[in-house]
């Protein structure tokens, strides 16, 4: 007899009992493969971020590998050390908003950082000034990068 395991004679048992036993089996199974299935996801989604920052988590970072209690997921080191692997917080990073293109008109000012509309095209002002017939993205386009 394994230790654990309760000895179990089903054909004992009444269809009642029998139909608990079965869906407790079910709801235990269902819970195994939901936790592998989140373990396998997570991981496939986190270890190619964890490859290319490796030099943030230290030298002797491999790849990740995660582990799942049904309660807590953890990140931990592939290596001989069991001790899960304690990654620091980043600090956020702030974000600028885009700024919405407006259509470039002579006359209008212009100061570097404006996105403008040009002949179906979205340019960034790098070079503030008045806009001209002179002065536009095709005359001079050094004073204007392509937005991406």
């Amino acid at each position: 007899m394994i230790p654990g395991v309760v000895d179990l004679n089903l054909g004992e048992l009444s269809d009642e009992e029998l139909s608990e036993v079965v869906e407790a089996a079910r709801r235990e199974l269902a819970e195994r493969q939901t936790g592998a299935a989140i373990v396998r996801d997570v991981t496939e989604a986190v270890d190619p971020i964890i490859r290319e920052n490796r030099g943030l988590l230290g030298d002797g970072w491999q790849s990740g590998r995660l582990s799942w209690d049904g309660h807590c997921m953890r990140v931990e080191d592939p290596g001989d050390d069991p001790e899960p692997l304690a990654v620091a917080a980043v600090e956020p990073v702030a974000v600028e908003p885009v700024p919405e293109p407006v259509a470039y008109v002579v006359g209008e000012n212009y100061p570097a950082g404006t996105v403008v509309e040009w002949d179906d095209r979205l340019l960034t002002v790098t070079k503030g000034h008045q806009a001209t017939d002179a002065w536009n993205p095709d005359t001079k386009p050094d004073w204007f990068s392509e937005e991406v």
